[in-house]
């Protein structure tokens, strides 16, 4: 359990950092704060949702609960072959640059797709997903059979 030093001492540390690197940023570069703002922290944080989206999720079952976005070669790289989540959670040790043959070698498209979701591509993830709803706000536990009786 934390303590409230520990607490304190976390915060403190994570101000430290915030603070060097709005100095580098703002004072340094000369970079304005709201280009900053929406360029660096609304852009990345939409990169890491749309990387992020689809690719844990409930089966219910022994299917893969790690979805596989097979992307191209820019948005493999800038996410460090973590498109290839199936293979990411089965090899979590793996160094990120050898995803791809392990990927190949564990046959993980298939046990994706059989699972949480194959994808083409963040664009046909975007398209699929846009304007409808992936998934309602419901704790996988509720999903459960609720026929059987304990």
């Amino acid at each position: 359990m934390r303590t409230d030093a520990a607490a304190r001492r976390t915060w403190a540390v994570h101000l430290l950092t915030v603070t060097i690197v709005l100095w580098l940023i703002l004072g340094v570069a000369g970079l304005p704060l709201w280009e900053y703002a929406v360029g660096m922290v609304w852009g990345g944080l939409a990169l890491t949702n749309l990387r992020s989206f689809v690719e844990h999720r409930y089966t219910g079952d022994e299917r893969s609960p790690s979805a596989v976005v097979r992307s191209n070669a820019f948005f493999s790289l800038l996410f460090l072959n973590n498109n290839l989540h199936h293979t990411h959670h089965a090899l979590p040790g793996a160094a990120w640059y050898r995803l791809p043959r392990l990927h190949r070698e564990l046959g993980s498209d298939a046990l994706a797709e059989a699972g949480a979701g194959w994808y083409r591509g963040y664009a046909a993830i975007a398209r699929q997903y846009l304007l409808r709803p992936f998934e309602g706000p419901v704790h996988p536990s509720e999903l459960r059979d609720t026929t059987t009786t304990a």
